[in-house]
Order: C-alpha cells, then structure tokens, then sequence
C-alpha cells in the first residue's frame, strides 16, 4: 500500500512532534559545539534532553555524557539567579516586574518546573492585589460619596442657577447608584469567599451610598446566618459544659482532699470561664477550705514556736501565708521569729 503526499507530510509532522527537537539535534556531527553555544544562551533543558537523546555511537557521546553534571548545577544556578531577580520586587508588590522575570527565564528553560510554579504564583499575587486595588478604591468613592452629600444638598438648595445645580444633583445621584451596585458586586463576592467581615461593610456602605434593594437582602441575609451560628455555638458550648461540669467539680474536690489550694482555684477559674452556674458555691466551700487550713498551720506554728522549734514554727507560718498572702499576723509572726532567729545564730558564732 503506497501512502499519499498529503498522509505521508501528517506522518512526518506527527513524529518530529512524539520525538521532538532534542532527538533531531542529537544526530548532528557537530553537536559539542552545538551544546557549546546552548550553554552561552542559557539553554540548558535543550542542551541536556539532546544529551540524553544521543546514541552511544555518537563521536562526541562520551564528551558530552561526562558534561551532564556540570550542565545541570549551571541550569540550578540560572533558576535560582531567576528566582532571586523575580524576588526582588516583591517587597514593593511589583508582581507584573516578578512575572516578567520569570518568564524570561522560561524563555531559556521553557519546562522548568520551579520557574513554571513561581510563575502561577505571581500572577495569583498580581490578580489578588487588582482585585484588592479595585475594592479598596470602591470603598473610597463610597466613603466620599456619603461624606459629599450634605454638601451636595446644599449646593442644590442654595445655587443662584437651580437647573444646574439640580443637573450637577442628579449627575451625583448616578454615581452614587453605579458606586452602590459596585459596592453590592463586592460584597456578594466577599459573601461567596467567605469573607463575612468585609462582606457586611461593603453591603452596609452600599445601603447608605444609595437605596439597593439587593444588598438590603443580602446583608439582611448574612447577618440572619450569622445570628444562627452564634446559637448554634452557644447551644454547643452549653452542651459541653454540662458535659464537662461533673468532671470539672471531681476535679475540684479531689484537690481539695489533697490539699492543693492552688490546683483547686485553677479549677474553678476554668469552670468560671465556662460560666458554670455553681462556681460561687464551690467558691465559698474553697474559701471555707483554705481559712480552715490556715488557721491549723497557724496554730500548729505557735505550738512549735512556744516548744523552741523556731524553724518548723517558720515553716508552719511560711505554708498559712502562702494561702493567705494578705494575712497580717502571720507576717508579723514571721518577722519575729526570723529576727529571733537571726539574733540567737549572731549569738551562738560569737560566745
């Protein structure tokens, strides 16, 4: 079967495609200085996919084969060198500068990955920041159009020519309407991302730009939503506390029975950021607690204190006034028996 002109060109064009330029390149005699000259221009993906696409019988294989190493550190080099220049106008938001840099130096390494990732990433960064330009300049002419409308009012009722200050009126009207809409655009598109917080400004800045109807509803809607979400959480918070209260108040006694004050006052602390109805009892049961404790370690110090254990009678009233910082007798108790104390040392070193 013979293949017609027109079949036979398809076929051709077909394989230069599947094989592609590295393998028409890797039959050329002179490839080294082929290679050579890539190299000069930054070429370094041509250089290498020919490499690798040469025969073994080739007269520059060995030559070229042992360059491999070498030619991939400098393609590394020339991606970081692209990457750093592209980085450079990113401290002023320059994403169009970024963009370019980048695809220059796909132009010399059109399948780079890195370059091709850094490349998608400016350009969300570029798209992000006109999108956040263009709000931002929404917002403004909303701002000055309410600010602008008292004197806008009052230009009416008071210019010498009233047909042209009611045509400089309406003309305002029709940019606060247009300005309004825009307004409504944003706010259904921040209400769509989930941004809710700039959703509701822009939909409240176009209510008071001009009467919409849409971002009446809208906002009407968001703020609905929202009201159900703060019941929902709450009735899930209450959930939790009931669930938790038991083991909260386990807790609470257990330490107590310990005689850890302190653990028990960090206890209740969380139950009372939990808003748990029965922190006030257990606030009195504690302090009950500590006073009781108190007034035994206090007692069990004058005892030691009164037998000459000046030292346990300190370390009694040292216990009382760390749960109760306040107390003025234990501190003077302490006072004394220290300066006691400090005398009877002085006077046992110098007989």
């Amino acid at each position: 079967m013979t293949l017609r002109p027109v079949a036979l060109i398809y076929l051709l064009s077909l394989c230069l495609q599947l094989t592609g330029c590295a393998s028409i390149y890797a039959n050329r005699a002179n490839l080294a200085d082929q290679v050579d000259t890539w190299l000069q221009n930054d070429q370094y993906e041509l250089a290498l996919d020919t490499i690798a696409a040469m025969s073994p019988d080739h007269k520059d294989y060995n030559y070229l084969s042992n360059s491999v190493a070498v030619i991939e550190k400098k393609r590394q080099a020339y991606v970081q060198k692209t990457l750093t220049e592209a980085a450079s106008f990113e401290p002023s938001q320059d994403w169009r500068n970024a963009e370019n840099a980048i695809e220059a130096g796909l132009d010399k390494l059109p399948s780079s990955p890195e370059l091709t990732a850094q490349l998608n990433h400016y350009r969300l960064k570029r798209v992000g920041r006109i999108a956040m330009d263009d709000a931002a300049i929404t917002l403004a002419k909303a701002y000055y159009i309410i600010a602008a409308r008292p004197h806008q009012e009052s230009k009416l009722y008071n210019s010498d020519n009233r047909f042209f200050a009611q045509q400089q009126f309406n003309q305002f009207l029709d940019q606060a309407r247009q300005v309004s809409r825009e307004l409504y655009a944003l706010g259904h598109q921040y209400w769509i991302d989930g941004k809710f917080v700039q959703a509701r400004e822009a939909l409240s800045l176009s209510i008071k730009t001009a009467s919409n109807d849409l971002s009446s509803e809208l906002l009407a809607s968001i703020l609905l939503d929202e009201q159900e979400k703060r019941t929902v959480a709450r009735a899930k918070q209450q959930k939790e506390m009931t669930e938790q209260q038991p083991e909260l108040e386990a807790s609470f006694y257990e330490r107590i029975n310990f005689g850890d004050f302190v653990g028990a006052q960090q206890v209740l602390n969380e139950m009372k950021a939990m808003s748990i109805k029965t922190v006030p009892e257990l606030q009195d049961n504690l302090n009950e607690q500590k006073t009781e404790r108190v007034n035994q370690l206090i007692s069990s110090g004058n005892t030691l204190y009164n037998s000459g254990f000046l030292r346990e009678a300190i370390t009694r009233w040292q216990q009382a006034l760390a749960l109760d910082p306040q107390n003025v007798i234990i501190q003077q108790k302490l006072d004394r028996a220290n300066t006691f104390v400090s005398n009877l040392e002085r006077w046992t070193d110098n007989p």
